[in-house]
């Protein structure tokens, strides 16, 4: 089951619009199209507070029992994540594996990240992090974006560069 973005989160996402937290957004640019389990396991378990603190909220709502069936289910599960998601996730990642210590690998992929513009440059600005996780992380939490961002983008493949 995935959830449904409310008028007042579409406000907040609005250019201009700032309450919530980075993680907070994120999850509501990725809310529609990613089952609730995948939301709620995101940020080292963290997700599932994120949610309900949504859902309470008002920014996200379960979607109407009227409205889903199994088939618009399957459907809105296996929809792609927007570039725009997909780029606040990266931002995310970004910002809490860099930020503090590599300013200067954080500054480089922040400034990828903002000229990311097509698929092709976001998958280039995705492998340069992958890089770096796997670099200052190691090969272990790289695999487990990469397969964490596969879901994200299935439609692409996320082979390791070579």
């Amino acid at each position: 089951m995935s959830l449904q973005r409310t008028p007042k989160a579409l406000l907040e996402l609005a250019p201009g619009q700032r309450h919530l937290s980075l993680r907070e957004r994120s999850l509501l640019l990725l809310a529609e199209g990613t089952p609730l389990a995948q939301l709620q396991a995101m940020y080292h378990g963290q997700g599932a507070a994120l949610v309900q603190r949504l859902l309470q909220d008002g920014y996200l709502q379960q979607p109407s029992a009227a409205g889903t069936t199994p088939a618009s289910e399957s459907l809105s599960t296996t929809a792609p994540t927007s570039l725009a998601g997909v780029r606040m996730h990266l931002f995310d990642l970004c910002e809490r594996m860099f930020a503090n210590r590599l300013h200067d690998t954080a500054h480089h992929l922040r400034q990828m990240l903002r000229e990311a513009r097509d698929v092709d440059s976001m998958l280039h600005a995705r492998d340069h992090l992958l890089r770096a996780v796997h670099l200052h992380a190691g090969a272990e939490r790289a695999e487990a974006l990469r397969q964490q961002l596969a879901d994200m983008l299935p439609e692409r493949s996320l082979d390791t560069p070579s």
